[in-house]
Parts: structure tokens; sequence; C-alpha cells
């Protein structure tokens, strides 16, 4: 018989794999605004990025995109 603190394998192992998404998270989070805060004292390291239709500056530390370009529009302004 199982007291109040026992649990069995099943709901065990379904807690072990919530407490590893959680500390995926959490590390990727931490990752993710350690490299922000670089970027934020050394600037960016901005590869240009293309696409078929656009073309935009993307860090290759934090993951920040600039808005970028259209190279299909006619360049006409109003």
């Amino acid at each position: 018989m199982l007291t109040d603190t026992q649990m069995m394998p099943s709901e065990a192992s379904d807690a072990l794999r919530s407490a590893g998404h959680h500390l995926n998270q959490l590390v990727h989070s931490v990752i993710t605004r350690a490299s922000q805060i670089s970027c934020g004292l050394t600037g960016h390291a901005a590869l240009l990025r293309y696409e078929s239709r656009r073309l935009s500056l993307q860090c290759t530390h934090c993951g920040h995109e600039s808005p970028g370009w259209d190279l299909c529009s006619t360049g006409t302004q109003k």
C-alpha cells in the first residue's frame, strides 16, 4: 500500500520529465539573456540574412534581426 508521500513509478517519471523540461527552459533563458547583455555591451555581430524577397541583418549571438529591406518594392514613396 502506498502512503501519501510515495508515488507510482509513472508519476515519478512524469515529475522528472516535467522538472527536466523546466530546467531546459531556465538554461535557455539564461543563455539567451547573457547573449543579449553581451550584445548590449559590445554590439551585435550582424550578418546579412537573405530570403527570397527580403534582406536583413541578424545577430549571430542573440538572434536580433533588423527590420530589413523588401527587395521587390518599386522604390517609389508617396
